[in-house]
């Protein structure tokens, strides 16, 4: 097993007090050229890398952010976890055109949407996906890590987002306005799709027009599909 390196290794190899290597680390205090310059040496050689749930003790940050998706992906072929202290199972993908699930593309966007957003304040981006039976054993681990939780709106039920809200700061995405306390970033589902419909008959002069429903189950489908017969009539 490969020893890792502690920040009394590095001290000890830069023949510094741990104390200025944490100033090294951290960018505080003052610190001598040469003094720097050993540090970092003796980083390099170490392979030395702080740990992010130490740092997050003393500065109560993680630096990170939860995203929490639901599964939209087909189930049939999912096998059970690899647990600890099994070895690891290589399974050859033999479907080599793959298969683009209905909100594969959709939560694609969002991803990167929030992970751009979150790299602007100065945060990475930790995703989940609420998969059963574990999901919301997954989503508790994830609210315990991070500094604030994103939840596509459905994911998860309003007792347990309450229960998290009191750890870190909730947003949903998607989905209608909810009843609750949590901040919520949505779109206007039924406005687009009307003027979609009209650009297309305005613009365009199409009249025979047909709508590809999502889920019948999702409430932005649902506003989207609205908002498609209130243009037709």
């Amino acid at each position: 097993m490969v020893k890792i390196a502690t920040m009394r290794d590095v001290a000890v190899r830069a023949g510094v007090s741990v104390t200025t290597v944490s100033r090294v680390l951290n960018g505080t205090g003052y610190v001598k050229t040469g003094t720097r310059r050993a540090v970092e040496a003796a980083i390099a050689d170490l392979g030395y890398l702080p740990s992010g749930s130490a740092r997050g003790l003393v500065t109560r940050r993680t630096g990170m952010l939860g995203l929490c998706l639901p599964d939209t992906g087909p189930v049939a072929d999912l096998r059970a976890p690899v647990r600890v202290g099994q070895r690891v199972e290589v399974v050859p993908d033999h479907d080599s055109a793959g298969t683009v699930s209905w909100g594969g593309l959709y939560f694609g966007e969002v991803v990167r949407g929030a992970e751009y957003a979150a790299w602007q304040a100065g945060f990475a981006i930790t995703v989940a996906v609420a998969r059963p039976p574990e999901s919301d054993a997954r989503i508790r681990e994830l609210a315990g890590r991070v500094d604030g939780l994103i939840v596509v709106a459905g994911t998860q039920s309003d007792g347990l987002l309450d229960h998290l809200a009191h750890r870190v700061p909730v947003v949903l995405v998607a989905g209608p306005r909810p009843a609750g306390g949590f901040d919520h970033v949505g779109v206007d589902n039924a406005r687009g799709v009307q003027a979609l419909v009209d650009h297309l008959h305005r613009a365009h002069g199409i009249r025979d027009i047909r709508y590809v429903a999502g889920r019948p189950d999702t409430p932005d489908d649902t506003e989207r599909f609205a908002g498609f017969r209130a243009a037709l009539r």
